[in-house]
């Protein structure tokens, strides 16, 4: 789960504002490597989970951040083999943050290679409070090629858990954990060493020396090759486990993006469209970026936050949508951004009922007010009103600028019953015509003028 570095920076911690990585991304997201029983998850490789220059970030999220100690420049970040910390023999290593002991019951999953050189006893973690002080070891013996465990403690190895002829030079998955009284071990996602009877322990303590590539042992060497990732587990990992750790370790590549560049969904709805990937994986949208904000993604299917009004734009009707997609082992693409035109379509206009300015009389004035729009917004267009299905001469295709409201005064002729309707026909073709109507009772006059 080493993501690749397109630019090497001179110190591997770099960059504090940066995004998530790869691995940080995977575990904040319930994928990548089995959380279960992490202690602490390191990779060791990506300067994005940086915390400062000197300090990198436990992606468990359980805070026990590794702090960086150089010696001639090593170790130092190698883009090869998806990215990795690269250490030399020259004495450079990292510490982990302090941290109760693991009496007898642990896993430690990791992915790396022994160089080509076989440093006496080169360890890739030694956690303990010195030498023969409660350690915790996984390394090479000797200079053979056999990867050991042990929990040493009181200065004697009651149990003792070795791969034969295990270790090479190139790059490898690997799992060793003791539980029960059982060792395992696996390389590459196969068990190589099955249920060894073991019996070390280690006391109750706290670990002060937590050494990645380094031993609590001046005597032993330091150690050379390559480490892309780290983490340990207070039980032992099971068989699907390991798997699951070894494919997010394995899969290097990124997904991509398979959609098209643009698209052009209509107004008054919030389907946009539903993105494509190259493989199974989650967008993931670029904060602040583009129009991001008027937009929501849930498994792949985007849409409008709201409903875009193409009559009233917010703030465009050409929006874009940046992202990138991380597969099911924590890979994060590279960036991409979509195109998204808001298109006009017919609409309904609207209209008010008609309104009457007091108790209509026969011979006296009257005036009829009603308010056209269309989709929530002011629509320019022409009314006509009709009385008894009659065109009322003084309100025939009266002007409507596409604000306020629109008025018919006119004295009735006749008493009783009589219908005013209303027709609203915009000027604009994307909306089509409203109607409204009113029935009311015309009253005799009582009084002459």
């Amino acid at each position: 789960m080493r993501a690749k570095i397109s630019t090497i920076i001179a110190l591997i911690f770099l960059a504090l504002l940066s995004p998530l990585s790869r691995a940080q991304a995977a575990v904040s997201d319930g994928v990548g490597i089995s959380t279960n029983g992490l202690l602490f998850y390191y990779d060791v490789a990506n300067y994005y989970g940086s915390v400062d220059s000197t300090h990198i970030r436990d992606l468990s999220g359980n805070g026990l951040t590794a702090t960086l100690t150089q010696s001639s420049s090593q170790p130092s970040v190698s883009t090869s083999n998806g990215g990795h910390l690269s250490f030399n023999a020259s004495g450079g290593y990292l510490t982990g943050t302090q941290m109760a002991s693991i009496t007898n019951s642990f896993s430690l999953s990791f992915y790396a290679n022994f160089g080509t050189q076989a440093n006496n006893f080169e360890r890739v973690i030694d956690f303990g409070n010195g030498p023969a002080n409660n350690n915790l070891e996984v390394g090479r013996e000797g200079t053979g090629t056999n990867l050991f465990i042990e929990l040493f403690n009181a200065g004697s190895s009651p149990g003792y858990c070795r791969a034969t002829g295990a270790i090479d030079s190139s790059w490898h998955h690997w799992v060793v954990s003791v539980s029960g009284g059982l060792c395992n071990i696996y390389k590459d996602n196969s068990r190589i060493v099955t249920d060894s009877a073991y019996s070390g322990t280690v006391g109750s303590t706290t670990w002060t020396n937590l050494y990645i590539g380094k031993s609590n042992w001046v005597a032993d060497a330091a150690f050379e090759g390559g480490i892309g990732e780290l983490a340990l587990y207070n039980r032992a990992l099971t068989g699907s486990e390991v798997t699951q750790n070894y494919n997010a370790a394995m899969d290097q590549t990124a997904p991509t993006y398979t959609g098209l560049s643009s698209y052009s969904p209509n107004e008054s709805q919030t389907a946009v469209t539903t993105l494509t990937s190259s493989e199974s994986g989650t967008f993931i949208p670029t904060s602040g970026a583009g129009n991001n904000d008027k937009f929501s993604i849930s498994n792949s299917v985007l849409t409008f936050a709201s409903a875009p009004n193409f009559e009233a734009p917010n703030p465009s009707n050409v929006l874009t949508y940046v992202f990138k997609i991380m597969d099911l082992n924590g890979n994060v693409s590279a960036g991409y951004s979509i195109v998204i035109s808001v298109q006009d379509v017919v609409e309904a206009a609207a209209l008010t009922t008609p309104i009457l300015s007091g108790t209509p009389y026969k011979g006296l004035p009257v005036t009829i007010t009603v308010t056209p729009s269309g989709d929530g917004t002011s629509v320019p267009g022409k009314l006509t009103f009709l009385l008894a299905g009659k065109r009322i001469p003084a309100c025939y295709k009266k002007s409507f600028t596409g604000t306020g409201n629109v008025t018919c005064t006119f004295e009735p002729s006749t008493q009783g019953y009589r219908e005013i309707s209303v027709t609203f026909t915009p000027t604009n073709a994307n909306f089509t015509a409203a109607a409204n109507k009113k029935t009311f009772f015309i009253y005799k006059r009582t009084t002459t003028r």
